[in-house]
């Protein structure tokens, strides 16, 4: 039987096993043991129905059997049976599980000591096979289980110690915990002694216990009522040994348990139980006006719709625990649970408008389980069915992506559910077309979905693309991750189909305005989901190298930093909190209790948004006091249709919540956090605490809550708010408390500058700087403004105590800014590769140092001016600085030199400084860079081999310059060397260890290396969204740069074996790269290193293109002034036989003055050209040549031209002479 090769035993239908059952009463034990395996064996079958059929006849025929037979020998081949078949894989996938583990459990009241071991010792195995603890298996069935040693409690005590024990607590903790699955079973039997010896056990009142579970007993009776039954008052009285006098003080007095307990009884699949729960729905007038007599529930048409939702909050969370309890629950519980939902939804009808976050939560949170895809996906057929089109378009897009991510894991049964939900919403429905532009996820193109799936690729193929992207990129402000997530995977899609047309419309003198919002909202995304969700952070920094790197001064990419809350919002007295409070309402926190998956942090804004509400004054409307509140309805009236339904179920509602405990903080605290993410937390809160006064601290200690889960992006928003409040608060502890932490953010060095912790802090300090410096421009403008109203006597004129009032708030806010020094925050803003940020602060410090300075004592700062000037590539003002240098240090005139190109100079002063200090680090490196410009890559090297062999110690700085060189000579064995030992990641390393992995085919890895370089890149994509598009520009150039790497290692891959196919393949990389290398900044800095990069990719395969590409390298540089890397440049590409090289080379030549020699070069161009019978088909321009006067040469020809020429052009009539000889009658660069 074991080695049967047959693949579906099926033991229902199966007459082997009768045969074998009777093997388990056998008199010798190994048999018995061998019969159990073999048993196991005949039931498990590869497929996975079919085991699963097995398993539960095998399951219910071994309880039959060990009911009926008490024989010791019997017992032992059951347990055993019982253990093998419950620690099989699809023992937990079936009901059969909680059968096994009931037979186990009636073991363990075996007068046999030998059963009753073996059974625990069964039960403890159960647990270990499956990874579970003994109170998690126990969980399956704690109900049944519990009620079983509740009733052999006085007749067999020791199930209910054993049970005990298997928990890991007391009898009495047992008991206790209990009560709510065993009091009611024993009030219905009426067994007051069964219930004293329960307290007895753990030592209260029987009155009391019985009190405690009123509703789940009040629950139980209910709905085993029967016709003659005892008065259900009656019979509680008799067993509390109460007086209570009234049914509708019993029912008040547990409300909310009874019917949350009545509605989970909806989905029970015992059909009596379940009509029990219907048939009270005659009775629901009495019990509303029992639980709720201010509500007037008898003028509607439904009644039992407004009965619903008044507990509908209690029972959504009560199902919530359920689906996402960390404890283990048996399936039949969880899908009764949402049997229940599917019927509550239906109860309440349209009416359920209101509570569809909350809804949305529990669902999405039940599909994460596999096994419950069918009671979910009836529950969202439910859903659907009834919301208004409006409502169902809010949620259509978010419930979309939520199935369709699901879809490829359904059954054929699931997915035809499914396909009818999708028909529904965008065919059958009134408003379904308007449906599909909300639609981010792709439908599957299988056969069911035929319908679906041409409907919306009509739609989309009658939507222009700008369009397509736009809806996509829209959906990027959604607060739910799955939706952002699966909205960038369609927005990837389409930049990487429509690269082309994208890149055209940027080189177009009006670049589409769409793209700039594009782009600005994968900053901003970026931004929000780097510390939580690095996944989505990724897929915007992909996103961005696909688009390319547009030049920023081409495209006006916006980034909002202060966003809808920033210093224009002043909160001076209550009535302004409360106007700051609904706005928060309004723009962050309702929308995110909508979106948000996680059920925890939705029950924390469910809390936060309560407490606000009630702090504004909106509670539950009371006739009596709605005329005096007229304030209030406008304000409640303010808010959009879409936030009044998400927050009117939480007026007055009962969540609750505890504050997190924070230990004192002791300043400075940037130093003691590991992340930006506590830093955050631990700083906001700590601020929250010392507000003034009282009704602005408890306001915002409202999100304590939210920021100690993770909410940073709230606490950054709220935190330059709370900094003015105690500023404003005149504590001088407190203001000195943020004053050393903020300079120590900004003076911190044990943290690396490069780090996304550092990064990120100091943004969040240059953001509390702006928003504080804003604050006091704004207040300046309003101090101006009030003190014209006050000379010209106006009415609406301050009084004059106001007015120095406010000058004193602006004075106590800019000395404390007065106490950060410019200098350090220059620095800061350096180390963050900030510059523009570092030279306004830097030029401020100039400013206030020069006055009382001598010119000797100013040459250091000039020198710091001129190093940032530098970064910032402003040659002109490097060059005006540089006047009021009185004597150039080496270190300048190296600066000097590496700005305007001269490398070889450079080189020169390097070689002279280490020569002086030979063990400089930072000498040896830009001796380094000096090289790598002038594309000295094997002298670079040998110099690298030789200080490493020199000083072999940590050198990790040099080897990441050694791995640059590798890369870009494409020495493979060396960059290989090089990555082996200590270096510093960053963009080369990766750069390098792509271009190896390439090289040796590891498709893995370099799926792998593309990720973890586009993540180390998401901290410096979120640090500059807080500022501009300008400051994160070096790292768009570099997601640039890993597209164009993936693409080609992508062409390699999956190059046709068809010539033709190939040629049109690379026609259409060359053409996007073109494209993508004219939409950059036109920047020798910015593009060489695009180049170099495509020059290795393509040294292997097409020599021809790598000429042009040292070829454009030459024109970038000489443009640029790097006259001596361009004639590098000119060389490689005449080494690969460029036509167009001998063009560059006579520019550069007279660049150089050299005039002579370029007209001589052209003419022997010339020459070999009409020699060959080849046509130098690309026109040439010259300096000093303009477009006017090579069109005049053309049409009048070359006599009338020269005598119009100056005498000491003759050279230049020459080169006119050249050029009409050519034909060449357009001029390009």
């Amino acid at each position: 039987m074991v080695h049967s090769t047959c693949d579906n035993h099926s033991v229902l239908n199966s007459p082997c096993r009768e045969f074998l059952l009777t093997f388990l009463s056998h008199s010798a034990k190994d048999v018995r043991l061998r019969a159990s395996r073999v048993i196991l064996y005949f039931a498990q079958t590869p497929d996975k129905t079919i085991c699963i059929q097995n398993i539960t006849v095998l399951s219910e025929q071994v309880l039959r059997l060990a009911r009926t037979h008490t024989s010791p020998t019997f017992g032992d081949s059951f347990i055993t049976l019982c253990g093998y078949i419950s620690k099989s894989k699809y023992a937990f996938e079936s009901e059969c599980q909680v059968t096994l583990l009931t037979l186990l459990v009636e073991y363990l009241g075996n007068p046999n000591l030998f059963l009753r071991s073996k059974a625990y010792v069964e039960i403890c195995d159960v647990a270990k096979s499956h990874q579970l603890t003994l109170t998690e298996l126990l969980q399956e069935n704690l109900e049944g289980w519990s009620q079983f040693a509740v009733a052999n409690l006085k007749t067999n005590p020791i199930i209910s110690k054993l049970l005990a024990q298997l928990n890991g607590v007391t009898l009495g903790q047992f008991l206790s915990a209990t009560l709510s699955y065993t009091l009611p079973p024993l009030i219905l039997n009426e067994d007051l002694p069964l219930i004293q010896t329960i307290a007895s056990i753990i030592k209260r009142k029987h009155q009391a216990i019985i009190i405690e579970s009123c509703g789940d007993i009040i629950a139980y009776l209910l709905m085993h009522y029967q016709p003659g039954d005892k008065n259900i008052l009656e019979r509680f009285n008799a067993m509390s040994t109460n007086q209570i006098t009234s049914i509708h003080q019993l029912l008040f007095s547990c409300r909310l348990t009874l019917i949350t307990n009545l509605t989970m009884e909806l989905g029970n699949t015992d059909e009596s139980l379940r009509i029990q729960v219907i048939l009270l729905k005659p009775n629901h007038a009495l019990i509303s006006s029992v639980l709720y007599p201010d509500l007037n529930t008898g003028a509607t048409s439904e009644p039992t719709s407004g009965f619903m939702t008044t507990f509908i909050l209690a029972i959504i969370l009560k199902i919530n625990e359920i689906i996402i309890s960390e404890k283990r629950r048996p399936l039949s519980y969880k899908t009764k649970s949402l049997a229940s939902l599917c019927e509550l939804i239906r109860l309440c009808g349209p009416a359920i408008s209101s509570f569809v976050p909350q809804v949305v939560g529990v669902l999405q949170s039940a599909l994460e389980s596999t096994i419950l895809y069918t009671e979910t996906l009836h529950c969202w057929n439910m859903l659907f069915r009834q919301l208004n089109s409006q409502e169902l378009a809010s949620i259509f897009g978010q419930a979309a992506v939520i199935l369709l991510q699901i879809e490829s894991a359904c059954s054929t049964p699931q997915r035809e559910l499914m396909v009818n939900l999708f028909t529904f919403a965008l065919i059958d429905s009134s408003h379904g077309a308007s449906l599909i532009g909300n639609l981010i996820g792709t439908i599957p193109k299988r056969q069911e979905w035929t319908r679906v799936y041409n409907l919306v690729q009509e739609h989309r193929s009658q939507t222009d693309i700008w369009t397509q992207m736009w809806l996509a990129a829209s959906s990027l402000s959604n607060e739910n991750a799955i939706v952002v997530q699966h909205a960038l995977e369609r927005l990837l899609s389409l930049l990487s189909e429509h690269s082309l047309s994208i890149n055209a419309s940027i080189l177009d003198e009006r670049t589409n305005p769409l793209l700039p919002q594009i782009i600005q909202q994968l900053f901003e995304t970026c931004r929000i989901y780097n510390s939580s969700t690095p996944n989505i952070s990724s897929l915007c920094c992909e996103c961005l190298g696909v688009i390319g790197a547009p030049d920023p001064t081409t495209i006006n990419v916006v980034l909002e930093a202060d966003g809808h809350f920033g210093p224009k919002w002043d909160i001076v007295s209550k009535n302004d909190a409360i106007v700051f409070v609904c706005s928060l309402i309004e723009k962050q926190l309702a929308p995110s209790f909508r979106a948000t998956h996680s059920t925890k942090i939705q029950g924390y804004l469910a809390f936060t948004i309560q407490e606000l509400l009630t702090y504004c004054g909106f509670t539950p409307d009371n006739p009596k006091e709605m005329e005096h509140r007229d304030y209030l309805q406008q304000r409640w009236s303010r808010f959009p249709k879409s936030i009044i339904n998400t927050i009117q179920p939480l007026v007055g509602a009962k969540y609750s919540a505890v504050p997190p405990l924070l230990p004192p903080c002791v300043y400075p605290i940037f130093a003691k956090c590991t992340d930006v993410r506590e830093w955050i937390e631990m700083f906001s809160l700590d601020t929250f605490s010392k507000m003034q006064p009282d009704y602005l601290r408890i306001v915002f200690q409202m999100f304590s809550n939210l920021i100690h889960e993770g909410e940073i992006n709230l606490a950054q928003l709220l935190l330059p708010h709370a900094v003015l409040n105690v500023l404003l608060s005149k504590h001088r502890l407190n203001s000195n408390d943020m004053l050393c932490e903020i300079l120590a953010v900004l003076r911190d060095e044990s943290v690396p500058v490069q780090s996304e912790k550092y990064r990120l802090c100091v943004q969040v300090v240059f953001k509390l700087i702006d928003h504080l410096t804003k604050w006091i421009r704004l207040k300046r403008i309003h101090l101006a403004k009030q003190r014209n109203l006050v000379a010209r006597k106006a009415r609406s004129a301050m009084s004059l105590s106001l007015l120095e009032e406010l000058e004193s708030q602006i004075a106590i806010v800019e000395d404390w800014l007065a106490q950060i020094p410019q200098v350090v925050t220059a620095q800061a803003s350096l180390g963050c590769n900030a510059y523009a940020r570092a030279l306004m602060h830097y030029e401020q410090h100039v400013r206030v140092i020069r006055n009382s300075s001598a010119i000797v004592e100013m040459q250091s700062a000039y020198a710091e001016l001129q190093r940032i000037y530098a970064q910032l590539e402003d040659p002109d003002s490097l060059q005006g600085i540089s006047t009021l240098v009185l004597s150039p240090t080496l270190d300048q005139q190296i600066l000097t030199h590496e700005n305007v190109g001269r490398w070889a100079d450079a080189q020169t002063c390097y070689e002279l400084a280490l020569q002086i200090d030979p063990e400089n680090q930072d000498y040896q490196l830009g001796l380094l860079r000096c090289l790598q410009h002038l594309g000295h890559y094997e002298t670079l090297l040998t110099h690298i081999n030789g200080i490493l062999e020199r000083n072999p110690k940590d050198m990790h700085a040099l080897h990441t310059q050694g791995i640059e060189a590798a890369w870009r000579l494409g020495d493979w064995p060396l960059l290989e060397r090089f990555l082996s030992l200590p270096h510093k990641p960053g963009f080369q390393t990766y750069i390098g260890q792509l271009l190896l992995s390439i090289n040796s085919r590891q498709d893995d890895t370099v799926a792998d290396l593309l990720s973890q370089a586009r993540a180390s890149m998401t901290a410096f994509i979120a640090a500059a969204s807080m500022e501009s598009y300008q400051r994160g520009y070096d790292s768009v150039l570099q997601l640039s740069m890993l597209n164009e790497l993936e693409t080609m290692y992508s062409f390699i891959k999956n190059s046709s074996n068809d010539a033709n196919t190939q040629m049109v393949d690379i026609s259409k990389l060359f053409q996007s790269w073109d494209m993508r290398l004219k939409i950059t900044f036109p920047s020798y800095r910015q593009r060489e290193p695009i180049l170099s990069l495509r020059r290795v990719l393509l040294s292997e395969y097409i020599s021809k293109e790598n000429g042009q590409l040292w070829l454009q390298t030459a024109k970038d540089a000489r443009k640029a002034g790097y006259f001596q890397t361009a004639y590098g440049a000119t060389l490689h590409a005449m080494h690969f036989k460029v036509p167009q090289v001998i063009v560059e080379q006579a520019k550069l030549l007279w660049t150089f003055g050299q005039r002579h020699q370029a007209i001589w070069e052209l003419e022997r161009a010339r020459e070999k050209d009409h020699t060959d019978g080849g046509s130098l088909s690309n026109p040439v321009s010259f300096p000093g040549v303009s477009q006017s006067q090579m069109r005049t040469i053309s049409a009048v020809g070359i006599k009338g031209t020269v005598q119009e020429i100056q005498p000491n052009n003759y050279l230049r009539a020459k080169v006119y002479h050249y050029i009409c000889n050519r034909n060449m009658l357009a001029c390009r660069d």
